[in-house]
């Protein structure tokens, strides 16, 4: 049996990465919610968006567990974010 191991690091994520993996990579997640999209998209537009310690994340097949609201609302800002 191998090993898996747990890589974290800080990106720079674009609306076109935030798409492909929402397009791609995004088959077990709760329904989105627009309103909440929308505030966050709010935060990114007007520089108000900080860096907090929540992650995107995916499972070790690539598919996305955390993060589907943050990606939507930096594709609907069109603003890459850290």
């Amino acid at each position: 049996m191998s090993k898996k191991s747990v890589r974290c690091s800080v990106e720079r994520v674009t609306p076109a990465m935030a798409a492909k993996w929402l397009n791609e990579n995004n088959t077990r997640n709760r329904p989105m919610s627009s309103h909440t999209v929308r505030r966050y998209a709010d935060y990114i537009s007007q520089g108000r968006w900080l860096m907090n310690g929540e992650t995107v994340s995916f499972d070790y097949d690539g598919m996305l567990l955390n993060g589907q609201h943050r990606l939507s609302a930096i594709c609907l800002s069109k603003t890459p974010v850290d």
